[in-house]
């Protein structure tokens, strides 16, 4: 929606998983409105862990608890936030959008910023044997490679039924 002066409204968002730069699904930006503006990371602490048959990250919303997560900091329009919240299954409720601070590492400045979060997630993703991280990467040692071909909208509700509560 344009304001008053015509111009289009901009958001700022968090990337942290596989739509960061040189990772499978950064390709989904590149017809849309969006400029990297820097590396930031969270100024709270929150549980990324890698789960599903997929091996898709999640930003699970337990403030406090985890690790400040390394993402990108980018500048977005309305329509790529239509898109991103499609494409990261806000209207199926698997993710949510919620304002968190972030430290853009090229300011030092707090900025409050847009991020995808999982909601009512399953307790045991957070069990004894869960790896954190503070960084993803689709090429880790810790997890099997992300699986791009797979994560798709027809898998969406067996991806649902692995991480959410019901």
């Amino acid at each position: 929606m344009p304001s008053e002066s015509g111009q289009k409204t901009l958001i700022k968002a968090f990337f942290y998983g596989t739509l960061k730069r040189n990772e499978p699904n950064h390709d989904q930006l590149k017809n849309l409105n969006v400029t990297f503006l820097s590396e930031a990371i969270t100024v709270e602490k929150y549980p990324l862990i890698i789960a599903s048959d997929y091996n898709i990250p999640f930003l699970l919303n337990k403030k406090g608890y985890g690790k400040n997560i390394n993402g990108e900091l980018y500048l977005i329009d309305e329509e790529a936030k239509k898109f991103l919240d499609e494409f990261e299954g806000v209207h199926e409720n698997l993710y949510t959008d919620m304002f968190i601070d972030v430290v853009d590492k090229k300011t030092n400045q707090v900025q409050r910023v847009c991020a995808y979060l999982l909601n009512n997630y399953k307790h045991d993703l957070l069990d004894e044997n869960t790896i954190l991280f503070e960084n993803y990467s689709s090429i880790n040692p810790y997890h099997k490679t992300y699986e791009k071909h797979n994560d798709m909208p027809e898998n969406s509700n067996l991806v649902y039924t692995a991480v959410k509560e019901f």
